[in-house]
Formats: C-alpha cells, sequence, structure tokens
C-alpha cells in the first residue's frame, strides 16, 4: 500500500476535468459526423476504452487523451493556473 497521502479534492478536480474533455470530444465527433468506432480506428484506442471512459470516468492515459483529441482534429492543452492566495 502506498504511504503517499492526497491532497483533499484531487479526485473530485480530476473527475470534473475528465468529464469536461469527454464533453468537448463529444461535441467535437458529432459535429464531423463520426462514430466512437470512427475515433477508435483514427485513434488507435480501442472502442471499449472509449466508451468506458464516457460512461464512467476511467483514468485514461494522457497518451490516449492525446490520441483521440487528434483523431479529432485537435490538441490539448494543459495549463497550471495558481489559486489566489486569501488576504
Amino acid at each position: 500500500m502506498s504511504t503517499r497521502r492526497r491532497l483533499p479534492n484531487v479526485q473530485r478536480e480530476k473527475d470534473a476535468l475528465l468529464s469536461k474533455v469527454v464533453d468537448q470530444f463529444d461535441a467535437a465527433r458529432l459535429e464531423r459526423g463520426l462514430t466512437v468506432a470512427d475515433v477508435a480506428r483514427v485513434s488507435g484506442v480501442a472502442k471499449s476504452c472509449i466508451v468506458r471512459q464516457r460512461k464512467t470516468l476511467s483514468n485514461p492515459s494522457l497518451e490516449t487523451i492525446v490520441a483521440q483529441a487528434m483523431a479529432l482534429g485537435g490538441h490539448i492543452e494543459i495549463a497550471f493556473v495558481p489559486n489566489r492566495l486569501a488576504k
């Protein structure tokens, strides 16, 4: 068992980010008239993996997310946004 402790709300933050990306993928896919099978074929990501991440917010690798973005004609941007400190 890992002794590393997680910060509070890490899972919730991760799930919110993934949900947002999945929603954007779905919108792009529908806009282009593609099926999940089309995205799977072009991205090289198994269709079952794509379906699972949409339904259960699984824990896809960054490689999987980038591959899907590229298959949909886009890219992924990641940015660190510092929280404002209370004064």
